[in-house]
């Protein structure tokens, strides 16, 4: 289920945590399904079974699992809400981020707008792609000015 990328340096309890909250917002981890047991996902990764529990904890903690006496974790109900929030912030955190070193780099803001449209290219729909062009555009105009301001 998890795909760990030992030389990344995300820590690997981060990696599971990342990707239980993906399969979550996703619909692939359905609110009150069974999450894999910490001895299962150990073995099948090849990992020490407290990096597991350690994830699972965080998990836990915010909300999006919950631990089942004699069954295990399940995905807690309100979570896929939840997750896609998350990923939404972290996602609004990096697209800000971008701009901001587009903006200093002095990239041509068309310039980064193409390439995004060239990576969403292919089966994504193209409303999707323009909806998020159009947030782009809004957000670049705003830290511009900002940065202008100052």
């Amino acid at each position: 289920m998890y795909q760990i990328n030992f030389n990344s340096v995300v820590p690997i309890y981060e990696q599971i945590v990342r990707q239980a909250r993906l399969f979550i917002a996703s619909g692939a981890l359905p609110e009150g399904s069974l999450i894999p047991s910490v001895r299962e996902t150990a073995k099948s990764l090849a990992i020490n079974p407290q990096t597991v529990v350690k994830a699972y904890m965080f998990l836990k903690n915010d909300g999006l699992i919950q631990s089942v006496r004699g069954q295990g974790f399940v995905v807690s109900p309100g979570s896929q809400e939840r997750c896609r929030h998350i990923r939404l912030s972290f996602f609004q955190e990096r697209l800000e981020e971008t701009i901001r070193e587009a903006v200093v780099g002095k990239t041509p803001l068309d310039e980064v707008r193409d390439q995004i449209k060239e990576h969403l290219s292919g089966d994504r729909k193209r409303d999707a792609v323009e909806a998020f062009v159009e947030d782009l555009k809004a957000k670049a105009d705003i830290f511009i000015n900002e940065e202008l301001t100052k």
